[in-house]
Parts: C-alpha cells; sequence; structure tokens
C-alpha cells in the first residue's frame, strides 16, 4: 500500500512538472460599431471586432429605426 500510494505521488508530480501552458488573460479592450452593423460579434482574442468579417453586413435605415 506504501509503494502504490508512493508511485502515485510521484506520477501526480511528474503530471504537474510538465502541465502544457494555456494563456488566457487579456487585457481590457473596448470594441462597438453602429446600430446599422449586422453580424457583430466582438470576441476577446484578437482581432477583437473582425474576426468574423466575412460575415459584418449594413442594415438599411429601415431596419435599424431610421438611425
Amino acid at each position: 500500500m506504501k509503494k502504490r500510494k508512493k508511485s502515485y505521488d510521484r506520477v501526480q508530480r511528474i503530471l504537474d512538472e510538465n502541465q502544457p501552458f494555456i494563456f488566457l488573460a487579456t487585457p481590457d479592450i473596448l470594441v462597438g460599431a453602429k446600430d446599422n452593423v449586422g453580424n457583430f460579434q466582438p470576441t476577446v482574442l484578437e482581432p477583437y471586432a473582425l474576426w468574423n468579417v466575412e460575415n459584418l453586413f449594413l442594415r438599411n435605415a429601415s431596419e435599424t429605426g431610421g438611425k
């Protein structure tokens, strides 16, 4: 039983020392768009506002309430 515990402790130590790093910290970023920009979906990863640029579109004035 002590030998098994020692082996498990060693495995956990090895796993702890060899973890891959994934950095998820992001700076505070503000993005925005006018009401007439459709499918605007900002994200925390660069490019913050234009990652889906091929899906953005402009609405006409009647769709945005005349703004």
